[in-house]
């Protein structure tokens, strides 16, 4: 009898979990931000944008990955990572819940505000951006985008995009510069992850000089399967 009613609970307890699975799945959004330090941006990234792709205080229970790295002149830099677990809203305690979103708001908020020091002689570029890509890559979230506040321009010893004859060939012949940079670091299949290439030109020089990198990596990224936007800001 006892035996009966332990494997009856069993099937009920599994029942009840096929169920909570079913109709309240837990789903996660992971977002990278990746911030040029080189040179002076208008366009600077806030949390109020991170609220708008992660949608956290919206969907309290669904899991969250936040990263964050800076374009500087070398090409190795510190990333933070933030990650919020997802919980089942009748398993879990609701004030507990709070002060989690609240530790992640905070890790969030703490990064976005570390100090700028910008303006530097060169500027590494694409390697950074293949670290965060490769980076939501790995994660198993069901979204994935990546924030890049930049005017793209790499400034290297094997490449300036200052020189003309560079961003000539970038505008007439990208094939070329896409098998170089890929030599440098491959992209991984991007299916799956939204790119938002946000900078806001001065000027003539510089809008006509971001829409042809932007175009270069648009092509780029889109080749290996993911959704590309140029936008002025979030």
């Amino acid at each position: 009898m006892i035996k009966n009613i332990l494997i009856g609970g069993s099937m009920i307890a599994v029942s009840l979990a096929l169920m909570l699975h079913m109709y309240f799945p837990i789903k996660t959004s992971a977002l990278a931000i990746v911030e040029d330090f080189t040179d002076e941006q208008v366009v600077k990234p806030s949390y109020k944008d991170v609220e708008t792709i992660l949608q956290v205080n919206d969907n309290k229970w669904d899991g969250a990955v936040f990263y964050y790295s800076r374009l500087t002149d070398v090409s190795l830099n510190e990333f933070q990572v933030a990650s919020l677990p997802g919980r089942r809203f009748c398993l879990s305690n609701e004030f507990e819940r709070q002060k989690e979103i609240l530790d992640f708001s905070t890790l969030i908020q703490e990064a976005l505000a570390k100090p700028i020091v910008s303006g530097k002689a060169n500027s590494s570029v694409y390697i950074p951006i293949v670290k965060a890509l490769s980076f939501l890559k790995s994660t198993e979230a069901e979204t994935k985008a990546l924030l890049i506040y930049s005017d793209l321009m790499e400034n290297g010893e094997n490449i300036s995009l200052y020189d003309q004859s560079s961003l000539k060939k970038m505008k007439e012949n990208p094939g070329t510069l896409i098998d170089f940079y890929e030599s440098k670091m491959t992209l991984p299949d991007l299916t799956g992850i939204s790119v938002y290439l946000i900078y806001r030109p001065l000027n003539i020089k510089e809008d006509e000089r971001f829409q042809i990198v932007s175009g270069f990596y648009k092509k780029m990224l889109e080749n290996k399967g993911a959704k590309v936007f140029i936008q002025a800001n979030i």
